[in-house]
């Protein structure tokens, strides 16, 4: 991870705020309104958590589609983590009717031009899976 992007954060240490009951999810999102690149990546990974087990009144598409709407933000600030946060999720999240393995591709081809190593790894790993 870069830490010189503006998007990027730790990971391990959001899942652990997240598990443990610890994250302010209102001021994340507030945060994120305010444009911090920071927060709408965190937001996005949060609203990624909810759709692994969402609440009786939550739709996993909805929650995903948002995630990706608040990545598509981030990447205007010019957050590779965010560009390739968002190939992830076109590539291997929840599938929803816009999904586009090229679109995924091309976030992932951006991330990993700017330095995104893990984007790299994964757009490594797609082309194996497309030779098989």
């Amino acid at each position: 991870m870069r830490t010189d992007d503006p998007g990027s954060y730790d990971g391990e240490e959001l899942e652990t705020s997240i598990l443990r009951g610890r994250l302010d999810v209102g001021l994340l999102r507030a945060r994120a309104w305010c444009d911090d690149p920071q927060a709408m990546c965190m937001y996005a990974d949060w609203l990624l958590h909810r759709a692994l087990a969402p609440g009786p009144e939550e739709r996993v598409e909805e929650l995903v589609d948002e995630a990706r709407r608040w990545l598509r933000r981030a990447v205007r600030t010019g957050s590779a983590h965010a560009a390739g946060m968002l190939g992830d999720t076109l590539a291997h999240d929840v599938p929803a009717a816009a999904d586009d393995p090229a679109e995924a591709r091309r976030w992932l081809m951006r991330a990993a031009a700017r330095g995104d190593t893990r984007s790299a790894e994964l757009l490594a790993s797609l082309d194996d899976e497309d030779e098989v």
